[in-house]
């Protein structure tokens, strides 16, 4: 999601674009544990882990890791990881039905032939086990 919304903003952005381009499109399947506060901050928990997928862009050279604060942008590597993943989703080599922190709405834009069915994946139980969940997918 995060490198989707930023690939539409184009362009450097703050982490609050980000999340408003996010909240206003519904791609995030937020419940009302996502809402709660994350450890010592004063954020909620669904907005940590976009930052989290973040961070882990910037590991992984998708995303530049700028000197000044706040600054979200797509690298080249980025733009092209983003595009193999849709590619890898329309194809049906990753499943699209694992991403369980991802509303319908979204799910379409990645693969528009998804159809929501039986075979879309619960949210795990535990609060710990959603990055965890997350990363594997990566």
């Amino acid at each position: 999601m995060v490198l989707y919304a930023l690939q539409q903003l184009g362009g450097i952005r703050c982490k609050q674009e980000v999340l408003r381009f996010i909240r206003e499109h519904r791609f995030y399947d937020l419940q009302e544990e996502d809402m709660e506060r994350y450890d010592g901050c004063n954020e909620w928990i669904g907005d940590t882990l976009l930052c989290f997928a973040r961070k882990d862009a910037v590991e992984n050279e998708w995303m530049f890791d700028h000197d000044e604060n706040d600054c979200w942008e797509l690298t080249r590597s980025g733009h092209a990881a983003l595009d193999r993943l849709i590619e890898r989703y329309k194809s049906g080599i990753a499943e699209i039905h694992r991403c369980f922190l991802w509303r319908p709405e979204f799910k379409r834009v990645i693969d528009p032939t998804y159809v929501k069915s039986a075979r879309d994946w619960p949210r795990p139980k535990q609060r710990g086990d959603v990055r965890a969940n997350l990363l594997r997918e990566l």
